[in-house]
């Protein structure tokens, strides 16, 4: 199924406090995640909105134009998300809109690169949940992909000035910029 989401409006989420065990059923990777918005109130403050966004699941896509390839009616998702959240009810979802989740093919965690076409493009991909751990790491790193070692922008269509690396890739990195450590045997993806 492609990466449709649904919206769940009107309904409480609570924190799950407890790991859920899928049975004998494989996956491939974590789960439904309930996302609430964020937004600012009217003073300006950061608040949670009262909106959820639950994502099913994932799947590949043959191109930009394939969003509607495979799609799966609301009451599949009512079905195989019920298990989880009882009382939700098929009125309380909406189709939206076909997001796109870049998956890299290769060893490499992520990739960040200055577009080299269009320079104040950042490309930031492969950045998945495990990711958010080094947000600010990478929220660091970011804008000396937009400046020269000096602080000015760079008129090279490559990042910086030379000697500068146009590309880093690399493992996970924590709040302070350190990599995660690697274990043995658990492939690219510490968290």
């Amino acid at each position: 199924m492609p990466p449709h989401r649904l919206w769940l409006n009107g309904l409480d989420v609570d924190p799950v406090s407890q790991l859920l065990r899928l049975g004998d059923e494989r996956l491939s990777m974590a789960g439904i995640h309930l996302t609430p918005p964020f937004g600012l109130d009217r003073d300006g403050r950061v608040a949670v909105g009262d909106t959820v966004t639950v994502g099913p699941k994932f799947g590949p896509a043959a191109g930009p134009e394939d969003d509607e390839k495979n799609r799966r009616p609301t009451g599949h998702f009512l079905e195989q998300a019920g298990r989880y959240v009882p009382i939700l009810r098929l009125e309380d979802l909406e189709m939206d809109f076909t997001g796109i989740m870049v998956r890299l093919p290769v060893e490499r965690d992520f990739i960040i690169r200055r577009d080299p076409r269009h320079g104040d493009c950042i490309h930031l991909l492969g950045i998945d949940s495990p990711g958010l751990t080094c947000s600010l790491a990478i929220a660091r790193r970011v804008p000396g992909l937009l400046t020269g070692s000096n602080g000015s922008r760079s008129a090279a269509s490559g990042c910086g000035t030379a000697g500068r690396a146009t590309e880093f890739t690399g493992r996970r990195f924590n709040a302070s910029g350190r990599p995660w450590p690697r274990r043995r045997g658990t492939g690219p993806c510490i968290s």
